[in-house]
């Protein structure tokens, strides 16, 4: 028994472990370090076998195991390199293969050595094999110069080990070997915990400051939502009441009324005139934050106050066909009349909205010992039990309305410190309550807070006083952003969207609005992977680019050298050409979707369009081709010899960490995965048939996140992944054989904003699918937006979006 290197070895197997597990969890979701975790499977059981070896003279049993697991960990880590590096699982089940297969001749080699120099080359080959990969992925890869320092100080410190530990086995004749390459592992382990922390906890570091300035602005939207919703429905708070004004004055014009009618008519006018000019007085006071004091004494009798909305909404609810019943008991409210008939005249008018022809729509109030309660109760559909907290949400509606009104009553009842509630009408329908107690607390409902209205400032000057700019508090970046992209949502008509900004190669701030599946109530978040349509071009152009930066294509070759296949036209195509839809190349056509055949590379998907003439002789005109780019990406898979999903997984997702990037196919719907939809009515979304871009993902067969492509255009930005000559030229148009400017470089448009400043930018739309990229190149920002059904938006509103970020610069 050999106690101490028993120890040694259980000592390193717990630091192994710890190292193990704490790799998994900074990175649970990075099949690199699962991959890794094999290797490290292969060091613990080797320290496990050892140790208990050692603690229980059982070399004869556990030898072998020893023997074999110290056999297979050059052969895991070769694994790893490989997988790490050129992103291949079969290269490196190849490496782990071959492994196996040597595993026989090292177990029965003691003593031979014939067998001993193949095992020794073995070792020593994967190992350095290994190391050469990761030393050339360094270079390659895009990243800050401390992270490149820190990877090469980690990798050269670990190199340092094996010859360490085969120096002092020789010198010793193998008696140190047991001490020295278990406390190896641990200086292994020591290295991997120092490149985590430097690196992966400097990231969390970041995270945090931004989750910070996140929550900050997050905490600065909901100062901003009252006001912000005020703002929205300014007219409609003020329509309610000149609807009912405008009704009542028709019957003045158009009936004989009794003088005594007249003059209660005239009343009511008048008080809802002054009502409209109290609204806008509020906002006005919001504007100079000057606080809304609740009167706590105030008293309002409700019989006259459900007479006079009776009144008002009598007209809507004749033509629409609904009976208003009004009974107050002879009750009085603890609260004043003004923020009552506000509230009140918005659920009249949405029962009246969801009650059919021939219904009725009921106000009521009862007195009881802690306070009054008025219901309001329509002859609808009822509100089913999920949905009755969403109907309090600003804009949410299920009918023809605004989706403001009950958003109104629940800020008002939130201010006057009421409670409200919807529940089951007896015998159908839907009641709704407000509670309004005999006496509020002292800290509710007493005041509109000054943070909120400082906030409120902001908004409401800002649409209606911009004079007053000056005087008004800039909202950070990311609430100016939240708030556009939100408007966005609800004017595009998707079921939902997502939205992520990227600022010096990082992404800096991200939302996702609506849903990504509306059946299953599934939101949309910046992590939700969209169909991108024609956003894929300039994925597709950045690895192109990589190519022409190595020397693998050029981009004014014929586009037959590189794609033989191709038949020869009446002139030349060549790459730059296709790559600015140049070439003549026709555009997709209704004969090309449904196709029983599912082609499996690029090269086998020219077959849908080869025969076909050119559309316009090169250069000649601008004709736009996502054909073109399949041919682009079938010279690019043929020049490179890859298949195109593997080149672009090699030279652009992988190397930028676009992990939810990938290839529109059947099988990938799932969970993270958007339904898309052909459109939206009050009726619900309907949904879109699959359609497969099998072949053509050049094209426009594309899925990915929004976090991901803002991060692809912030990498393009920070200038380590493409040299800035090679930007530059995919930035600048390209020009027709008669000179004329096309504004498209290669695989990307070309313009300025309503500013005048530089960006790039590219769409993609089809009937199922929105997605937008756009880039400042002078400003390093990029913008990604993405939905799952079919919107006008283009660069112009996803500029304002992007423009807040600007300032920094």
């Amino acid at each position: 028994m050999n106690t101490l290197a028993a120890a040694v070895a259980f000592f390193a197997l717990g630091v192994t472990f710890t190292g193990t597990a704490l790799l998994l969890l900074f990175n649970p979701r990075a099949s690199s370090v699962r991959w890794f975790s094999l290797f490290q499977l292969s060091l613990m059981v080797w320290l496990a076998a050892q140790g208990w070896a050692y603690a229980t003279d059982g070399w004869d049993r556990l030898g072998p195991v020893v023997s074999g697991a110290v056999h297979m960990a050059p052969g895991l880590f070769l694994a790893f390199s490989i997988h790490e590096n050129r992103g291949s699982a079969r290269g490196a089940v190849a490496a782990i293969l071959l492994g196996l297969a040597l595993l026989p001749l090292d177990l029965a080699s003691v003593g031979a050595r014939e067998s001993e120099l193949v095992l020794l080359a073995w070792t020593v080959g994967a190992w350095g094999v290994a190391s050469w990969l990761f030393v050339r992925k360094m270079k390659r890869d895009p990243g800050s110069p401390r992270e490149k320092r820190i990877g090469r100080t980690v990798l050269i410190l670990m190199t340092m080990v094996m010859p360490v530990g085969v120096l002092g086995g020789i010198l010793t004749r193998g008696e140190t070997t047991v001490f020295v390459m278990p406390l190896a592992m641990v200086w292994i382990q020591g290295l991997l915990f120092y490149g985590v922390a430097r690196l992966r906890f400097y990231d969390i570091e970041i995270r945090a400051v931004r989750t910070g300035e996140l929550a900050a602005a997050a905490a600065e939207q909901e100062r901003l939502a009252v006001v912000g919703e005020l703002s929205a429905s300014l007219a409609h708070e003020i329509r309610n009441p000149l609807t009912g004004v405008r009704s009542l004055a028709q019957r003045l014009a158009e009936e004989e009324i009794p003088e005594d009618k007249r003059r209660r008519y005239a009343s009511v006018i008048l008080e809802e005139v002054g009502r409209v000019e109290r609204l806008v007085a509020n906002l006005l006071g919001i504007a100079k934050r000057a606080p809304r004091v609740r009167d706590a004494d105030a008293r309002t009798p409700l019989s006259p106050l459900f007479d006079d909305l009776a009144l008002l909404v009598t007209g809507r609810a004749d033509r629409a066909g609904v009976r208003i019943l009004v009974d107050a008991h002879g009750a009085t409210a603890h609260s004043a009349r003004e923020p009552l008939a506000q509230a009140l005249l918005n659920l009249l008018l949405n029962a009246v909205e969801h009650t059919p022809a021939g219904g009725t729509v009921a106000l009521a109030a009862r007195t009881a010992d802690g306070g009054t309660t008025i219901t309001v109760r329509d002859g609808g559909p009822g509100v089913p039990p999920g949905e009755r907290e969403r109907i309090w949400e600003p804009f949410h509606t299920g009918g023809g309305g605004t989706g403001l009104g009950l958003a109104v009553v629940r800020r008002v009842a939130r201010e006057e410190g009421w409670t409200t509630e919807v529940d089951d009408a007896p015998g159908g329908g839907a009641e709704f309550r407000i509670v309004i107690p005999t006496a509020v607390p002292a800290d509710q409902g007493r005041t509109l807070e000054p943070a909120r209205a400082a906030g409120g400032a902001a908004l409401v000057l800002a649409a209606f006083a911009m004079p007053l700019h000056a005087q008004t508090a800039v909202p950070p970046p990311c609430t100016i952003a939240a708030e556009r992209s939100h408007a966005l949502w609800q004017t595009a008509g998707v079921p939902g969207l997502a939205v992520a900004v990227a600022t010096d190669g990082e992404v800096t701030w991200s939302a996702g609005y609506g849903w990504s599946n509306v059946e299953d109530s599934v939101r949309a978040t910046p992590s939700t992977v969209f169909g991108i349509g024609s956003v894929s071009k300039p994925l597709a152009a950045a690895a192109l680019m990589r190519l022409v930066e190595r020397g693998v294509v050029e981009l004014d070759a014929p586009v037959q050298r590189y794609a033989t296949s191709f038949p020869e036209k009446d002139a030349p195509v060549t790459l730059r050409q296709l790559a600015g839809h140049l070439g003549g190349i026709r555009h997709y056509g209704p004969q090309d979707f449904g196709r029983a055949a599912r082609p499996r590379t690029a090269t086998e998907a020219l077959a849908i369009f080869a025969d076909d003439p050119l559309v316009a002789a090169p250069r000649t005109r601008h004709a736009y081709s996502s054909y073109g780019f399949v041919l682009l990406s079938a010279a690019m898979e043929s020049a490179a010899g890859r298949d195109f999903l593997s080149l672009m997984r090699d030279e652009v997702f992988a190397p930028l960490r676009m992990e939810s990037t990938g290839v529109d196919l059947l099988t990938d719907l799932d969970s993270a995965r958007a339904v898309q939809y052909t459109g939206c009515t009050a009726a619900g979304c309907t949904r879109s048939p699959y359609v497969e871009y099998a072949g053509t993902w050049a094209g426009g067969g594309f899925t990915s996140t929004a976090i991901d492509l803002a991060r692809f255009g912030g990498q393009l930005l920070e200038g380590s992944f493409l040299r800035r000559e090679t930007l530059e030229m995919m930035w600048t148009p390209q020009r027709t054989a008669a000179g004329d400017d096309t504004g498209y470089g290669i695989g990307w448009r070309t313009g300025r904003d309503a500013a005048g400043r530089r960006i790039v930018h590219h769409g993609g739309r089809t009937h199922q699918l929105r997605a937008f990229l756009l880039l400042y190149p002078d400003h390093g920002v990029a913008v990604a937006v993405l939905a799952n059904g079919p919107a006008d938006f283009a660069e112009d509103v996803v500029a304002r979006i992007a423009e807040p970020f600007l300032a920094r610069c």
